[in-house]
């Protein structure tokens, strides 16, 4: 802890064979975002709604013609990129 004071950390509790731990992350970055889709929500029920809202526009992505599929991701990139 006192060697990496100025990082950033995240403790998570994580399930193995032992039964629940808790894992500490250090990072020398500023987050901005979520980088795992599994990490999105703060709590099971709300991980759950949007795993399932994420599944739901997927089906409906897929769903689109080729060419509106490429219109809509671009539409995407272009607001992640801002």
């Amino acid at each position: 802890d006192e060697q990496l004071a100025d990082w950033q950390q995240l403790e998570l509790q994580v399930m193995n064979q032992a039964g629940v731990r808790t894992e500490k992350l250090w990072f020398n970055f500023t987050p901005d975002r979520v980088h795992w889709a599994t990490c999105a929500g703060k709590n099971f029920t709300d991980r759950q709604r949007i795993k399932r809202k994420a599944a739901g526009w997927g089906r409906r992505y897929q769903a689109l013609p080729a060419a509106e599929r490429l219109a809509v991701l671009a539409a995407l990139m272009a607001v992640e990129a801002t």
